[in-house]
C-alpha cells in the first residue's frame, strides 16, 4: 500500500525542482510550503513554514523544501529542525 503522504512529498519535490531556479534570486535559503505540486507560500524560517502548513492543512498533506541550488529533499516536514 502506498502512503499518501509519501506520494504528496515526492510529487511536490519534483514539481519544486522545476520552480526553484526562479525563486533563488529573491528567496535563497528560504523555505517553500507546497501542496498539490504548487508553492503555497515562502518563509524565511522553517518554523513559520511548518506552522502555516499545520494551520492550513489539518490532513497533514503538505511538504516543505529549502530554496537552494543544491538538491535537498527535506522529506517529511516534522523530521526537519529549525537551525535559526
Amino acid at each position: 500500500m502506498v502512503d499518501t503522504m509519501d506520494v504528496e512529498i515526492e510529487r511536490n519535490f519534483f514539481a519544486f525542482q522545476s520552480l526553484v531556479s526562479n525563486l533563488l534570486p529573491d528567496h535563497r535559503d528560504w523555505f517553500a510550503l507546497l501542496r498539490d505540486r504548487a508553492i503555497v507560500s515562502l518563509h524565511p524560517r522553517l518554523s513559520a513554514a511548518i506552522a502555516e502548513g499545520e494551520q492550513k492543512f489539518s490532513d497533514g498533506h503538505f511538504s516543505i523544501q529549502s530554496v537552494t541550488d543544491q538538491p535537498l529533499d527535506l522529506g517529511f516536514f516534522s523530521h526537519a529542525s529549525d537551525p535559526w
